[in-house]
């Protein structure tokens, strides 16, 4: 029992000198897609939040991420649509945590500059979910889009899917990431068609030790 308290104790303490604590920040490209053919146009937005980088093995790292990020899509009425509707921007912000495994290596060349590859799920949770119409004369309106699973709803609550990173790390702690989030859960609460988010993001991150 000894052995094992001090090889669970040396454990905890590897964990601990190779674990990084970070921000980041970054752009996103969102859009969602529809089963029946139609696909919206991208939604410029953003997210942030915190990172966790910790050492499983040599060449891999687990990075979860508890995140604010936007999503969305943009769709495009007919230009003679009676309500005078340019475009409809529909804004959806979500509560995101994830969890990817990545495989870390410097091919061979200087620690202070590595790569990172890999993938992971995701789990998120909307908080809000914004129609905004911009119509032709200027004017914008906004309505709320009702959230839940009920038949009076609009977008479910809870997506899930998974995240693919590619980047690099510099200097062993800034971090420059491209990642993608593929949700593979229907937002569609009434099912009259299958609704998936996708996003694009480039990140920025800064861990706070080496």
């Amino acid at each position: 029992m000894k052995k094992i308290l001090i090889t669970l104790l040396v454990a905890a303490s590897s964990v601990t000198v190779y674990a990084q604590l970070g921000v980041t920040a970054g752009l996103n490209i969102a859009k969602y897609t529809y089963n029946n053919g139609s696909e919206k146009k991208s939604l410029t937005s953003f997210n942030g939040g915190l990172v966790y980088r910790t050492t499983l093995s040599k060449d891999f790292k687990w990075q979860p991420e508890l995140v604010f990020t936007g999503k969305g899509a943009v769709s495009t009425p007919p230009a003679n649509n009676i309500l005078g509707v340019e475009k409809y921007k529909n804004k959806l912000n979500y509560i995101e945590f994830g969890s990817p495994f990545i495989y870390n290596t410097n091919f061979g060349g200087d620690d202070n500059l590595t790569f990172d590859m890999g993938l992971g799920p995701y789990a998120a949770y909307l908080i809000s979910a914004v129609n905004k119409a911009e119509k032709f004369d200027g004017t914008t309106t906004k309505r709320d889009f009702a959230i839940g699973s009920g038949t009076a709803d609009e977008f479910k609550a809870m997506d899930f899917g998974l995240t693919y990173v590619v980047g690099v790390i510099v200097q062993k702690n800034i971090g420059v990431h491209l990642k993608y989030d593929q949700g593979l859960r229907n937002l569609e609460p009434n099912y009259a068609v299958k609704l998936h988010t996708g996003n694009f993001a480039v990140n920025l991150t800064y861990y706070f030790n080496k």
